[in-house]
């Protein structure tokens, strides 16, 4: 009964373990951010993101309206007046009418072609609008991007003043145990004290620069980054020359597709409409038609209707249309010309920064070894506590300096592919 007790507590010991332990794994995961996310829940929290279901419902009413155009369409008219030059009735010599009444329908069986280059134009236009939104959020990217590493740079000097900060209180606590044992003087302490008020200036300055960034971020993503981690996103470069994947391409080439649809349909335009049409017309009092007098005459049959305006245009529209698909082209050869020149140049900042990298990480190396020599000669009393915090302060900017250069190398890339739309 005693070992089956035993066992139960540690059972529960061991259940507890393990749920504490997934929520903190669960709570760590959950505040690790990379800047893909960032920028995916940015779209997604976006005002504009809304438009896309208002355009796509815009397409469906337009659509339908279109369709409707194969629907009967029936009119009517009343008219207060009368009808001059029949031939009267034999016991009415008076021509004039009090109302007239005029009703028509009109049954399309062929247009032409109208309806269905209508339908073309409207996907052609509403895809316009969509590339247009997406150019939008594309530079939604930038801003979210530099935004993601301003904050990343902040939470590395951070992490570096951290790593400044700790041997700082363990040479305090040297120097105070030198100076309890009669070895140091008094003044040392005095130093390792203004350098932690140097520091704690130094963490107020940042962690006010880290909460603005990580603010702003949270309104793009509507969250609260207070406690969030970011990943710093290890990219690796590969060039790419031949060519771009922008989404202002895809806006232009909407743009020649819609010309396109509205060609098409300027030319059905031009083409003779097959039809049913049936005509009546009412008269009160009756009229006379030659011996007889009659209310209502009845008129219907196939129609064949031809509208020769469109043809009198027809050339101007096409002259249009060719000098919009040729400003559609300047500006895509002036878009290939800009990103061009920002390729070039990106290029040349990567390889620079990956440059700096290297050099920097030389130089924090040779600063550890220097700081662990003026360390020894502390020690020995050989130089005095301001030249080791001074030492140890060099130690700290070069370890800033390679957190910095590899921010902005990873930025470059970032900038590089955003560029070239990879």
């Amino acid at each position: 009964m005693v070992i089956s007790i035993k066992n139960l507590i540690m059972m529960n010991r061991l259940l507890i373990f393990v749920f504490f332990s997934m929520l903190f794994t669960n709570g760590y995961a959950q505040n690790e951010l990379k800047l893909e996310d960032c920028i995916k829940i940015s779209k997604e929290n976006y005002p504009l993101i809304t438009s896309f279901d208002l355009i796509e419902k815009t397409k469906s009413y337009s659509l339908d309206n279109v369709k409707k155009n194969y629907y009967p369409k029936f009119s009517a008219t009343l008219i207060g007046g009368f009808i001059n030059g029949l031939p009267s009735t034999n016991n009415n010599n008076d021509t004039k009418t009090e109302l007239i009444g005029l009703a028509q329908l009109d049954q399309v069986i062929w247009d032409g072609g109208i309806t269905k280059n209508k339908k073309k134009l409207i996907e052609a236009e509403n895809e316009v609008k969509i590339s247009q939104l997406n150019n939008q959020l594309y530079l939604l990217e930038q801003k979210v991007s530099d935004i993601f590493f301003g904050l990343l740079l902040i939470d590395l000097k951070i992490e570096a003043l951290q790593t400044y900060k700790t041997k700082i209180k363990a040479q305090k606590k040297q120097v105070s145990s030198g100076i309890k044992n009669g070895l140091l003087p008094a003044s040392d302490l005095t130093e390792i004290q203004i350098a932690e008020l140097n520091i704690e200036k130094k963490e107020v300055a940042l962690q006010s620069h880290r909460e603005t960034f990580s603010n702003i971020l949270g309104l793009y993503m509507n969250q609260d980054l207070k406690n969030a981690t970011l990943v710093v996103p290890e990219y690796t470069f590969t060039e790419n020359t031949n060519s771009f994947n922008r989404p202002e391409y895809k806006t232009l080439n909407s743009r020649i597709a819609a010309l396109d649809a509205q060609e098409n349909l300027q030319q059905s335009s031009l083409t003779p409409k097959i039809g049913i049409k049936g005509i009546a017309l009412g008269f009160s009092p009756e009229i006379g038609i030659g011996p007889a007098s009659t209310d209502a005459i009845l008129f219907g049959g196939l129609s064949l209707a031809w509208n020769i305006d469109a043809l009198y245009k027809n050339k101007t529209n096409k002259e249009i249309i060719a000098i919009n698909k040729e400003q559609i082209q300047v500006e895509k050869n002036q878009l290939d010309f800009n990103l061009s020149i920002a390729e070039r140049m990106e290029r040349r900042n990567v390889y620079t920064n990956q440059k700096q990298v290297d050099l920097s990480e030389q130089s924090l190396f040779l600063q550890k070894k220097l700081f662990k020599s003026y360390q020894s000669q502390y020690n020995q009393g050989i130089i005095t506590i301001a030249e080791l915090i001074r030492k140890l302060e060099d130690l700290k900017t070069a370890q800033i300096e390679v957190s910095t250069q590899k921010i902005s190398f990873y930025k470059a890339i970032f900038n590089y592919n955003y560029i070239t739309g990879k």
